[in-house]
């Protein structure tokens, strides 16, 4: 249950450190401010049974850009986040891009089948990903230059 309190002091501390406001962050919500108020609340020190739903939870880390809740869900269960708005792509194409994976991935595996220490492999596996999250960026970007292709996206 501690990491449910915790979770919830998150939500109401980026609630609080909003430059929107309460009011603001409630109407959004299309809730009274006392209804927000009580579902960020402590379990323990609630008097009814408003609780933040998941949508909600989720238009909070939007409106608040506070993402330490979500961070703490992810750490919690094992996860690490990455914001793939910070990463940008190092190849002037897609196609360059892609292509641009294929070394670092031989090295990888490479490392591992002559048995490289763990910190080697590891370090060769960061270079990996690295690529893949440039080549996912790099194709989002491609997709928004087409007209109707880009809904919902990240």
């Amino acid at each position: 249950m501690a990491g449910i309190r915790d979770l919830t002091a998150l939500f109401q501390d980026a609630v609080q450190k909003s430059n929107m406001g309460v009011k603001a962050i409630a109407s959004e919500l299309d809730k009274a401010p006392s209804t927000l108020y009580e579902e960020l609340l402590p379990v323990v020190n609630r008097t009814g049974q408003a609780k933040l739903g998941v949508e909600d939870a989720v238009t909070l880390l939007e409106l608040t850009q506070d993402f330490r809740p979500l961070e703490h869900i992810a750490s919690r269960l094992g996860f690490v986040l990455v914001k793939l708005d910070s990463i940008c792509p190092d190849k002037p194409t897609l196609v360059d891009e892609l292509l641009d994976d294929l070394p670092a991935l031989a090295a990888f595996h490479l490392a591992m089948r002559e048995g490289n220490s763990l910190t080697d492999v590891h370090g060769k596996l960061m270079e990996v990903e690295k690529d893949l999250r440039e080549d996912f960026v790099a194709y989002r970007e491609e997709l928004a230059k087409r007209p109707g292709r880009m809904k919902g996206a990240a």
